[in-house]
């Protein structure tokens, strides 16, 4: 019951009030009739396909799922040195003298307590 039919409920006589649960009476005791042969129908159903012996239980087959390839493999296969190509090197610069090296921090400026370097 919502608060706004408990703030009705002390406006009005109580004569409605008898009569309105009266009628929801009745439709609540059908209802539960209802609600209550369903119940035993599906129970019944229920019960007469757990006691019948018609249908056996057949266990499903197991299916053998191998993890990896058992294929047979050629010893040649697995030691073609043409496929395997090291990437160690790869975008690696060599310069031959030190005059190709340009300083890139030749011009920059020392921003600190201390503006020459320190030997220890």
């Amino acid at each position: 019951m919502s608060l706004k039919d408990k703030v009705r409920a002390l406006f009005e006589s109580d004569d409605d009030m008898t009569e309105q649960v009266v009628e929801s009476a009745e439709e609540s005791h059908e209802d539960q009739q209802k609600f209550l042969a369903m119940a035993e129908e599906i129970t019944d159903d229920l019960l007469n396909q757990l006691n019948d012996d018609d249908e056996v239980y057949v266990a499903p087959e197991t299916i053998l799922v191998s993890e990896y390839d058992v294929g047979d493999v050629d010893h040649d296969q697995l030691t073609d040195d043409e496929k395997l190509v090291s990437h160690s090197d790869v975008n690696v610069v060599q310069h031959e003298t030190l005059d190709e090296i340009v300083e890139h921090l030749a011009d920059a400026q020392i921003i600190g307590d201390i503006p020459v370097e320190v030997e220890f």
